[in-house]
């Protein structure tokens, strides 16, 4: 009886096919994988933005959980890249959010939640802090913020202030516009009472005239009757 014989070529060719295969199947595997959990995260990531941005602001705690999942959204995103796969992850962004992305997609991502979601469910006004330009949805919590984060208050005593001011001869109001120009324009806001005036804009006045009002008794005591009283007032804003 004839024995049979082992064609190892044959076995060597069949054993490199079966072996293509199973990598072909594992990177679809592992490419689909990673872009269903970037998706995922994304998914969640939306929700809890959307969640977080109803009240108008992201508080630090809420900030640190989107960071983390940012983070692993960059390095999943990484991932993929070197598998060569994002083209299919645009594909399905674009399929779940309804916008094209490209380039660095965490941060087209961020930048299409901003504006899908902004602050309250609609384009608020613009309550902006004079100090550090941080934007907030109410003047209460713009107040607050002010209040807390700077020190800085608008009471009475600044309404009191600024009827001194008001009553100052219109080219000490010139001199003082030059000195805050890149700040605030008191040609403006000098015509208007205390109380007319925007929160914001007290802010930026009570800060601008703590140093105008000591260049002023400094260098021009004479100049503008009061200013010891309209200093104190302020004093008393800052504390």
């Amino acid at each position: 009886m004839e024995e049979n014989k082992v064609n190892w070529g044959q076995v060597a060719i069949g054993c490199g096919i079966t072996t293509v295969g199973l990598a072909g199947v594992y990177y679809i595997y592992t490419k689909r994988s990673a872009i269903d959990e970037y998706v995922s995260i994304a998914k969640d990531y939306e929700r809890e933005y959307k969640q977080y941005m109803a009240d108008g602001v992201i508080d630090d705690n809420e900030r640190a959980l989107l960071h983390e999942k940012e983070k692993i959204m960059n390095t999943l995103e990484k991932y993929i890249i070197d598998l060569g796969a994002l083209k299919d992850l645009i594909k399905e962004l674009t399929k779940f959010f309804g916008v094209a992305f490209g380039g660095y997609i965490g941060g087209k991502l961020i930048d299409y939640l901003r504006k899908k979601y902004p602050p309250g469910g609609q384009t608020p006004k613009d309550f902006r802090c004079p100090v550090c330009n941080r934007s907030f949805r109410t003047e209460d919590q713009l107040k607050r913020h002010v209040r807390e984060k700077h020190n800085v208050k608008t009471t009475e005593p600044a309404a009191d202030a600024w009827e001194i001011i008001r009553s100052w001869s219109s080219w000490v109001i010139q001199f003082m516009t030059i000195l805050s120009k890149p700040f605030i324009d008191f040609t403006v806001w000098v015509q208007k009472t205390w109380e007319e005036i925007p929160y914001e804009v007290k802010v930026a006045i009570i800060i601008v005239l703590a140093a105008i009002i000591v260049i002023i008794m400094a260098f021009c005591p004479g100049l503008a009757p009061g200013a010891s009283e309209v200093q104190s007032a302020i004093a008393a804003c800052l504390v």
